[in-house]
Parts: structure tokens; C-alpha cells; sequence
């Protein structure tokens, strides 16, 4: 993982004890970097020091994460993670601290990336609805859970 600096053109490598890194995400005050490398997900202040393991989830054959969000509090992570594959993917929040962990939709539709709203009280994500991979449609839930309510009716497929 790397960090660049516009002022100086330069980057600075963060992070080299890890060998893959997936989904980082930077808190809105810029002060730590969410990330996920194999099952697990750590967090680390803004210069990759620091680093410590929030939570693991329990790796099967096909399981996979899709998405890392930091609330703009930096006190809590929403993430997608499927245990089968993308097939699908269900949303999930913990705190930053490894407490808490939330499974938010139950479904089997795909339901990665996530982004908290400014207040943290709602997160969006995309979602593919029916399996097709040609509706691709944003959704946003209650940050602590409830109905998905459908903010957009798309195809990602031009006519």
C-alpha cells in the first residue's frame, strides 16, 4: 500500500509486512486506514503504524470480503463478505475495536462496497438484484440495520 503526497509528487510505501492487500479505506478525518489482507481485517494510523487486527471472519473454500467502508467517526467498518463466492455477499458493521459485529442484510442477492453517509446513520451500497448482472442498482439501509430501501432503477447494460 502506498501513499502519495500531490505537494511533493513523491509516495511513500506503507504497510510492507503485508503480502496482499484488499479495500483500504481512509477515515474522513485521514487520521487511519482500514484494510483487509486474507480473512482478516486490520486497522493502522495514517502513516501504516500502529496496525492492529479488528476481526477475522472464518475463511471457507469460495468466502471472500467486497468492500471496506471507515465511518466518518472512524468508529465503526461496514463491509460485504460472502461465504459462497460473490454469488452473494451480505453486509456487515463492527466496530473499530473488533466489538459489535452486525450482519445487516440476509439475502441472496450480492450486496458489496459499502459507504457510510456523512451522519453514520445510513449506509449505501450496490446490489444486484435477481443474479443478473445487468441491474446493478444503489440501495441504502438503517446503519444498524432494517429495510433496504432502492435509491435507483438501472441497467449497467447501454441500450
Amino acid at each position: 500500500l502506498f501513499k502519495y503526497d500531490f505537494s511533493s509528487r513523491k509516495s511513500v510505501q506503507l504497510l510492507k509486512e503485508f503480502e496482499l492487500i484488499k479495500n483500504p479505506s481512509l477515515s474522513s478525518d485521514g487520521k487511519s486506514i482500514a484494510f483487509i489482507s486474507g480473512h482478516t481485517i486490520y486497522i493502522a494510523d495514517e502513516n501504516g503504524h500502529n496496525v492492529r487486527q479488528v476481526m477475522e471472519m472464518k475463511k471457507e473454500e469460495k468466502s471472500s470480503f467486497y468492500g471496506l467502508s471507515v465511518s466518518s467517526d472512524g468508529k465503526r467498518l461496514a463491509f460485504g463478505f460472502a461465504k459462497d463466492g460473490i454469488k452473494s455477499a451480505e453486509l456487515y458493521t463492527v466496530n473499530t475495536d473488533g466489538t459489535h459485529l452486525q450482519q445487516l442484510t440476509n439475502n441472496s442477492y450480492r450486496d458489496p462496497n459499502p459507504e457510510w453517509s456523512p451522519d453514520n446513520k445510513k449506509i449505501a451500497f450496490n446490489s444486484v438484484r435477481n443474479n443478473s448482472l445487468d441491474h446493478n442498482d444503489i440501495y441504502v439501509i438503517a446503519a444498524n440495520g432494517g429495510i433496504e430501501t432502492n435509491l435507483t432503477n438501472t441497467s449497467i447494460v447501454d441500450e
